[in-house]
């Protein structure tokens, strides 16, 4: 009883008897003939054990078993893996490079962190932290690419808490940081190669207090520059200096903030230019010289148009630059 024709190639097909004991399905024309009989009134009881097998089946992989997921590159390679359990997180997940080689390992426990999460450089152990309930908790270790321990960092519910040690790349202890709730609170200590305490800072709040310099040296020992702190701010003159050891630039700071003329020279230790500051703006005069000391030209940059006044005058040998801000002198 009834026929419903398709008029589209892909789609033509017939439906017989819809509502009667057997359905018969087929395609005609030039395309593939095939029959399907549900005998639905016979098998009723039948098929709904089936569904329920099937059921029971799924329910079983989904809460109890679990079931893997896997992501891929473009090149075929397996990119993660991730074990589910009751549509949760639920094992260790791995992620690898484009050349199949292991990036990170994850452990899961329903959808959280839980246990040591590793990760790798080329076949070798990187990193290791631990976590609990899914946050940082316990040691956690990072490694130089050569194998050696580079740090060891305590955590508690995701923070850093404790002393961290940092080593050199080759196995000796350079620093001990103190941290509380993860900033660096109490007291730093810094030592060389032979286990010699070398400096001791101390850390309120994660700000350094006191006054000190901190030097910086290139590969060959050479200092490069100066920089003078007081309570974790640049404070006083800081200094760049050439390879052959020559003075290149002065940068005055006051409170973090550049303030005062700011100079550099040439290797033979004449003045290049300079340029004054306030509060961290240019503010005000300079002047370039040649490398013989002879004014090339005066400039400015002035953090205001409103000026009063100024003015300059240049002879052979030195330029003498005076403004008036707000009639400020400078």
């Amino acid at each position: 009883m009834g026929k419903w024709h398709t008029k589209t190639r892909m789609d033509l097909w017939e439906i017989k008897e819809p509502f009667t004991t057997k359905l018969h399905l087929k395609f005609k024309g030039d395309y593939l003939m095939m029959e399907i009989k549900l005998l639905i009134k016979k098998y009723f009881k039948h098929f709904l054990v089936l569904a329920g097998l099937c059921l029971v089946i799924w329910v079983y992989i989904y809460s109890v078993h679990g079931y893997t997921k896997y992501r891929y590159y473009d090149n075929g390679q397996i990119r993660t893996v991730i074990p589910y359990k009751g549509g949760k997180q639920h094992g260790a997940k791995k992620s690898y490079d484009e050349n199949g080689l292991l990036e990170s390992e994850t452990p899961y426990v329903n959808g959280e962190i839980h246990g040591i999460k590793k990760g790798y450089y080329k076949n070798r152990l990187a990193f290791e932290t631990p976590y609990v309930n899914d946050k940082k908790h316990g040691v956690g270790k990072s490694y130089y690419e050569n194998g050696r321990l580079h740090y060891e960092t305590p955590y508690v519910n995701d923070e850093i808490h404790g002393i961290e040690k940092e080593y050199d790349e080759n196995g000796w202890l350079h620093y001990e940081t103190t941290y509380v709730n993860g900033k660096k609170h109490g007291v730093q200590k810094v030592y060389d190669e032979n286990g010699k305490l070398q400096e001791e800072r101390t850390y309120i709040n994660d700000e350094r207090q006191g006054s000190w310099v901190e030097k910086v040296y290139d590969k060959n020992g050479r200092l490069q520059y100066e920089t003078p702190y007081v309570n974790d701010k640049i404070h006083g003159i800081e200094k760049w200096y050439y390879e052959n050891g020559q003075l290149e630039s002065e940068i005055p700071y006051v409170n973090g903030k550049k303030h005062g003329v700011q100079k550099w020279y040439y290797e033979n230790g004449k003045l290049k230019w300079k340029k004054p500051y306030k509060e961290d703006r240019r503010y005000g005069y300079g002047g370039y010289y040649d490398d013989k000391g002879k004014p090339v030209m005066p400039f400015y940059k002035p953090s205001s148009t409103k000026f009063d006044r100024y003015h300059f005058r240049t002879d052979l040998s030195r330029i003498f630059v005076a403004g008036y801000i707000w009639g400020e002198n400078l």
